[in-house]
C-alpha cells in the first residue's frame, strides 16, 4: 500500500519515488534509517504545501508502522520459541520423574526382599544361615 501510494503521489515530486522499484528500494533506507532526513528534504515542495503536508504525514506512519510491526513479529517468534522450550523441558522433567519413580519402585522391591531374607534366616539351622 505504502509502495504504490508512494509511487502514485510522490512520482513527480521526487526521483526517490519515479518507479514501484525505486519506491520499495526508498522506503526499505528509511526503514533502516539511512536517509530518512534526505527523502523528508526531497518530498518537501514549497510550490505545493499540500503535497508537503502529505509527504509528511506518509513518513511519520509509514515509519512507526512498520517498526512496530516488526518489533511485533520478533517478539512473536521471541514467544514461539520460548513457549517450545518450556514444552522440551516440561518433557523432559517428567521422563525424568518416570525414571526416578521406578528407580525408587526398585529400591522399596529390593528393600521389601531383604527384609523376606532376614524373616526366613530365623528359621534355617545355624549353618545354613551362613550361605546367606
Amino acid at each position: 500500500g505504502y509502495c504504490m501510494f508512494g509511487a502514485v503521489f510522490f512520482g513527480h515530486v521526487s526521483m526517490h519515488f519515479a518507479t514501484l522499484e525505486q519506491t520499495a528500494v526508498t522506503l526499505f533506507a528509511v526503514l533502516n534509517g539511512d536517509v530518512v532526513l534526505d527523502i523528508f528534504n526531497a518530498l518537501d515542495d514549497p510550490n505545493d504545501k499540500f503535497v508537503s503536508y502529505v509527504s509528511r504525514l506518509y513518513l511519520y506512519t509509514f515509519i512507526p508502522l512498520m517498526i512496530y510491526g516488526l518489533v511485533n513479529i520478533f517478539l512473536v517468534i521471541t514467544e514461539e520459541a520460548y513457549r517450545q522450550s518450556v514444552i522440551q523441558a516440561d518433557e523432559e522433567m517428567r521422563k525424568r520423574t518416570d525414571k526416578r519413580t521406578d528407580l525408587w519402585a526398585d529400591l522399596e522391591t529390593w528393600a521389601s526382599m531383604e527384609q523376606v531374607a532376614r524373616q526366613a534366616q530365623q528359621y534355617l539351622s545355624p549353618a545354613r544361615r551362613e550361605l546367606f
